[in-house]
């Protein structure tokens, strides 16, 4: 006999099944169940049988309670306002947000093209705040029924990165981060459980390296009672007769074509006059007890200090942060100035000498990272090139400052800051006193 009739005429020898897991008795059991959906629902009820209608209605009321809580609430909250600048900042996908701004655009040869409508192009910086509404939730409050002091933290989280994207986009769109150092909380009164309030958030002031941010919780307010999100011009267009703090478009070609509407000798009776303002409030801060300048009688919401009401002030906070590009520390003053705001004229110029930076330093360079050869994007040319160095050896070698002085781009000097540097000075002033000023910080920046 042959071995293939020898081998067809034995028995076959069972092979034993590999141990996996979960073992194949278990995955035949269920995937019979998943085949058949109608015994499925006939075994399911004997082996989980549903509970007392009353303890049903006690767990959708506990999920109901803690919805803000839910795993992912607090990403989707915090990034939606960045998803929706993205959306806009882009032209093939702004119409998905109802877009309505016009078709300018950043330079092409900078990479990244952004929409000029996301941008706060001839905008003040001390004078744009932004808002958000929110509401005691029982799973935001402690046993004494109202917001607890962790929620405040969470909800500050909220209306910090609005301002952040709103304000700094461009600095973020070019690889830019921003990084929290430390936050104050002065508690004035209680958020009763289920109640509503409204944050407000500004940027206060800055020195050589942290950017303060100033948050006000308040009982909600009207809206129409709000500073417009664009300022609204006081004279008839044509005229020579628009202060020096009037912005009429974001475009840059509108933005250089209103430098004729504006002379030189009202700008600089402008900065005398916002001098002598600034030298007045300071007198008037040095005169006050640091008591009372902490305590909820003084609350400074706009550019001129003006107070909001007391019985509506819930908490004042003060955050700061700084920028940063990898390891490199950039200078506030410096995001500041190439982000577009301003709303004299030498201010707004601001703009077209950072674009023109842009494409300059937009070419192909290598960086290492990690013993690694990097070829940077063209929109990280700027923040890849500029060097702090620049400024701080100047400032130590005593040299004068003026604006317009240096031709260096890394010098504060090439910047026109004059139109916020009262008002900062004001703002660090307030900081200061609220407790939030950061230690190193105790010499404000020239």
């Amino acid at each position: 006999m042959s071995d293939l009739a020898a081998a067809a005429t034995t028995s076959p020898r069972r092979v034993r099944e590999p141990k996996v897991l979960p073992s194949y008795p278990v995955r035949r059991a269920l995937s019979t169940l998943v085949t058949s959906p109608s015994l499925l629902v006939q075994i399911l009820p004997s082996l989980l049988p549903l509970p007392p209608r009353w303890l049903q209605l006690f767990i959708y009321l506990l999920l109901a309670a803690n919805i803000t809580s839910f795993p992912g609430t607090w990403h989707i909250t915090l990034f939606r306002p960045l998803l929706t600048r993205i959306l806009r900042a882009r032209a093939a996908t702004a119409a998905l947000v109802g877009s309505r701004g016009g078709g300018d655009a950043t330079d092409p040869r900078t990479g990244r093209q952004i929409r000029h409508e996301v941008l706060p192009l001839g905008k003040d910086i001390f004078e744009t705040k932004t808002y958000r509404s929110g509401r005691a939730w029982p799973a935001d409050c402690d046993y004494l029924f109202h917001l607890s002091n962790s929620s405040y933290a969470k909800t500050l989280d909220y209306s910090r990165g609005a301002l952040h994207f709103s304000h700094f986009y461009r600095f973020l769109s070019e690889g830019g981060r921003l990084f929290l150092g430390g936050s104050n909380f002065h508690f004035h009164k209680e958020i009763p459980i289920m109640a509503k309030y409204e944050v407000q958030m500004r940027l206060a002031s800055w020195d050589d390296k942290w950017v303060y941010l100033v948050g006000t919780f308040t009982s909600p307010t009207d809206p129409t009672s709000r500073e417009p999100a664009e300022p609204v011009p006081t004279s008839t267009p044509g005229t020579s007769s628009r202060t020096p703090r009037i912005s009429l478009s974001r475009s840059a070609s509108n933005l250089r074509g209103l430098l004729s509407d504006i002379s030189k000798p009202e700008h600089e009776a402008q900065a005398a006059e916002q001098r002598r303002r600034s030298r007045t409030v300071a007198s008037e801060l040095a005169s006050e007890n640091d008591t009372a300048a902490a305590s909820p009688s003084y609350f400074p919401a706009g550019a001129q200090g003006e107070k909001l009401d007391e019985t509506k002030v819930y908490c004042t906070t003060v955050s700061r942060y700084c920028f940063k590009y990898g390891r490199k520390t950039i200078p506030p003053w410096f995001v500041i100035a190439t982000s577009g705001f301003g709303t004299w004229a030498s201010t707004r110029n601001n703009w077209d000498k950072a674009e023109e930076v842009r494409v300059r330093s937009a070419k192909g360079s290598f960086v290492k990272k990690g013993g690694a050869t990097k070829k940077l994007q063209p929109w990280e040319g700027m923040l890849n090139a500029f060097d702090p160095r620049v400024d701080k050896e100047r400032g130590e070698s005593g040299e004068a400052k003026g604006e317009g002085v240096v031709a260096s781009w890394c010098d504060r000097g090439y910047w026109s800051l004059s139109e916020w540097e009262p008002r900062r000075r004001q703002g660090l002033a307030y900081i200061e006193k609220l407790g939030g000023l950061a230690p190193q910080a105790g010499a404000t920046a020239p």
